[in-house]
Formats: structure tokens, sequence, C-alpha cells
């Protein structure tokens, strides 16, 4: 009988070292996994912080551009009061009366374009027409070379009406 308690006690014994040899392999199994979530998290944590810096950038470019688009805005009306304010110079500039004769070649019958500060003219070719001064001056300044000695030339035969 004490052989039997003594094999029980053994049994006993072996049976609690396969359990705790197995509860060890759970142990270390749920160890592992811990470690791959603990390395899964700090990936995310390191995704995470590396989206808010550029979260960050993003609003920084988003300020800056903001701020662009406000100068673009400021520009525009500067460029838009200086075109305004351009174009009222051309218009209550004093006018005078002016006739441009017919020229050789084939542009000779067409009407002359003239552009002063943005404004354009079509001046219709041999009839009495009233410009601003400073157009009739952009017409006198047209020069072309004459083709027999090289010398420049006015562009256009213009009459003036008094």
């Amino acid at each position: 009988m004490a052989e039997t308690k003594t094999s029980e006690k053994e049994a006993v014994a072996a049976a609690s070292a396969t359990d705790q040899s197995s509860r060890i392999k759970d142990l270390e199994t749920q160890l592992e996994q811990a470690k791959a979530k603990a390395q899964q998290a700090d990936s995310l944590a390191d995704q995470l912080a590396q989206a808010n810096v550029k979260a960050e950038q993003a609003d920084a470019l988003a300020d800056q551009l903001e701020q662009v688009q406000k100068q673009a805005v400021a520009a525009a009306a500067a460029a838009a009061k200086a075109e305004t304010v351009a174009f009222a110079e051309v218009r209550n500039d004093t006018k005078v009366k002016l006739k441009i004769l017919n020229g050789e070649g084939a542009g000779g019958r067409k009407a002359v374009f003239c552009c002063v500060n943005g404004l354009e003219f079509y001046v219709p070719r041999e009839k009495e027409v009233e410009l601003p001064k400073c157009v009739y001056k952009s017409l006198l300044d047209a020069k072309d070379v004459d083709p027999t000695d090289g010398r420049e030339v006015p562009r256009f035969n213009i009459q003036v009406m008094v």
C-alpha cells in the first residue's frame, strides 16, 4: 500500500508537472501574442505620429494657400483699380478730330488698330472721327521703314480737322 501511495503521488506530481508545462506553454504563447500586439500598437502609434506631422504640414500649406489667395485677390483688385484709372484717363483726354487717309497696298483701306492703356480702337479710314489725344499721339508715333532709302516715315497719313 505504501507503494501505491507513492506511485499515486508520483502520478499526481507527473500530472501536475504536465499541467504546469502545458500552462507554461500557454502563457508563453499568450506572451508572444501580447508582444506581437504591442509591436502592432507601436507601429500604429508611429503611423499616427507621422499622420499628425503630415496633417500639420497640410494645415501649414493650407494657411500659405489662403495667404496667396488673399494676395492674388488684392493684386487683382489693385490691377482692376489701375485699369479703371487708365481707362478714365484715356476717355477723359481731350478729343482730336481726324481722318486717316487710305494707304498703299492690301491693308491700305482697312481700319487702323490702336491700343492705348488697354483700350482698343479701330479707326476707320476716310471718315472723320473724334479720338482721345493720346490715341492721336500713338498713331503719329507709328513708323514704317521706307524700302528705297531705309529711313523712318510715318505709317499713316493723318489729317487733323480744326
